[in-house]
C-alpha cells in the first residue's frame, strides 16, 4: 500500500511539472497564485500529500477543467461534479479563468467551504 501511494504521488508531481513546463510556470508563480504559499512547494517536492481543495486552489489561475479533472484522477480524488453546488462554482471558476480569491469569493457568498 506504502509503495503505491508513492507511486500516485510521483505520477502526480509528475504531470504538475509537465503542466508547469508546458505552460512556463513557475512553483513560485503557483505558490503566490494559489494563495497556499509554502505548502505548494511540499507538495511539489513530494515531502507533503496534497488535498482535493488544494490541488483546484493550484489549478486555479494554472489549469483548464479538462486538466484538472485528470489532475484529481491522478491524485485518486473524486473529479469535479457540477451536480454539486461547491464544485459547480469551481468547475465555473475553471472555466472562466478565474483566480482563487475570486473563486472564494464566490463560494463564500453562497456560503459553502472556500478553497483558501
Amino acid at each position: 500500500l506504502i509503495c503505491m501511494n508513492k507511486i500516485f504521488i510521483t505520477m502526480l508531481i509528475d504531470y504538475l511539472n509537465e503542466l508547469m513546463n508546458e505552460k512556463n510556470i513557475t512553483v513560485a508563480q503557483v505558490a503566490k497564485n494559489s494563495g497556499i504559499g509554502e505548502y505548494v512547494y511540499k507538495i511539489f517536492n513530494g515531502e507533503r500529500n496534497a488535498k482535493r481543495d488544494t490541488l483546484v486552489a493550484i489549478s486555479l489561475d494554472a489549469l483548464d477543467f479538462e486538466e484538472t479533472q485528470l489532475l484529481l484522477r491522478i491524485a485518486k480524488f473524486a473529479i469535479l461534479d457540477s451536480r454539486d453546488r461547491r464544485d459547480g462554482i469551481m468547475i465555473y471558476a475553471l472555466m472562466h479563468g478565474l483566480s482563487i480569491l475570486e473563486c472564494d469569493d464566490l463560494l463564500n457568498n453562497d456560503n459553502l467551504i472556500t478553497l483558501v
